[in-house]
């Protein structure tokens, strides 16, 4: 199943709209995708810290 905040955060790295849109939207950021990560550990990986900061937003992370 493909996890839509997890695919933008893959996707998008440094264009945080497509995630912002989704998350407005209600997508799950508490979900793990195949690797057992979240939206959130992606985007850490990633070094996107904009990411990181607005996934938090819709978190209770």
């Amino acid at each position: 199943m493909l996890l839509a905040a997890n695919w933008a955060v893959s996707e998008t790295s440094t264009d945080h709209l497509v995630v912002k849109m989704l998350l407005e939207a209600g997508a799950r950021v508490d979900i793990h995708n195949n690797e057992h990560k979240t939206a959130i550990d992606m985007a850490r990986d990633l070094g996107a810290n904009n990411l990181v900061v607005l996934i938090q937003q819709f978190s209770d992370v």
